[in-house]
């Protein structure tokens, strides 16, 4: 197929008041400098980025959705390679919130250099949903949801996977990260900073990890029909720990099921945690789940497989 390569310098989309860009890609090799859709931090254009097929790849930073602009990018096919910052949401001026939303159905988007921003810059609203394909981060570049203080970034799991080292949900924003099925394989940090939030909703679907804990913010989790595979055990650091610092835990309606997977893994209890009618857990694999304080206050418990060791006797148990 057919190739095209930008030499140094910024690749612009949209770059004024009434602008409207769109880029198609069907098939064959684009490989762009950088780009920034708009360009000017005051401009507000609308732009939109179609992947079916081919390849696309940005040597150099991307800053998308810039103040008060509208931008899309569908993934449907094709290979989606950013070299430095992907950033959805950035430089916005005060009070012009832009909003930027990546679908991603099919292909694979790799963040192959920095790290893939969702929400990077104060007044911006980013939204990323995956139903299908691969979302992915190499090794040492990570995913943040709300990199900043006032963007709102939201992360949607369909289908498909996500795969980053780690998934920041309100580094120092507000993050919300829903998924309902598919597969996400990350450390997960809710309400990293001070001024961070973050709410995490695993509704379906298998969250594979070392992790799952709160940071310095405020950190709420919600489970229901879902399963936290765990990759780590309970040591130094953060490893092995779910739920950790977490201020709101609900489990809903429904089967949560957590797979030790040979490892020896620690349960907590949220600073606030309910359980609603109908809520249960289930613990698989071989290895053992420990509770650190209360054990959860769903309706029942089953251990189907390896070892489950309470710190404080209360809840009923079945299996």
């Amino acid at each position: 197929g057919a190739s095209l390569r930008t030499s140094n310098g910024d690749d612009i989309l949209s770059n004024g008041s009434s602008a409207k860009s769109v880029l198609n890609i069907n098939g064959g090799d684009v490989s762009l400098a950088r780009l920034r859709a708009p360009h000017d931090s005051g401009t507000y254009g609308n732009a939109t980025i179609n992947l079916t097929d081919g390849t696309l790849e940005i040597r150099g930073g991307t800053d998308i959705g810039r103040a008060r602009s509208t931008v899309t990018i569908n993934q449907s096919g094709g290979t989606f390679t950013a070299r430095g910052r992907f950033a959805l949401g950035s430089y916005a001026s005060s009070g012009a919130r832009s909003s930027t939303t990546y679908n991603l159905t099919g292909g694979t988007f790799l963040q192959a250099g920095d790290h893939f921003y969702i929400g990077r810059d104060n007044n911006n609203n980013a939204f990323v949903n995956v139903r299908g394909g691969d979302l992915t981060g190499a090794s040492g570049h990570n995913l943040y949801l709300a990199n900043a203080s006032s963007p709102q970034g939201t992360l949607n799991v369909y289908s498909g996977t996500v795969s980053f080292p780690v998934v920041y949900v309100g580094k120092a924003g507000t993050g919300t990260m829903n998924q309902y099925g598919g597969t996400t394989t990350a450390s997960v940090i809710l309400g990293n900073d001070s001024t961070g939030k973050g709410t995490f909703r695993l509704y379906g679907g298998a969250l594979i990890a070392p992790y799952v804990v709160g940071g310095s913010g405020t950190a709420t989790m919600v489970v229901s029909n879902a399963t936290i595979k765990v990759t780590a055990d309970t040591g130094s650091g953060n490893n092995g720990k779910i739920f950790s610092n977490v201020d709101t835990l609900t489990y809903e309606a429904g089967v949560f099921t957590i797979d030790t997977d040979g490892h020896t893994a620690t349960l907590y209890a949220g600073e606030t945690t309910t359980a609603k009618p109908g809520s249960s857990l289930v613990k698989i694999g071989a290895g053992t789940l420990s509770t650190a304080g209360a054990i959860p206050p769903v309706d029942t418990i089953t251990v189907q497989e390896g070892a489950f060791a309470v710190a404080a006797a209360s809840g009923a148990f079945a299996g």
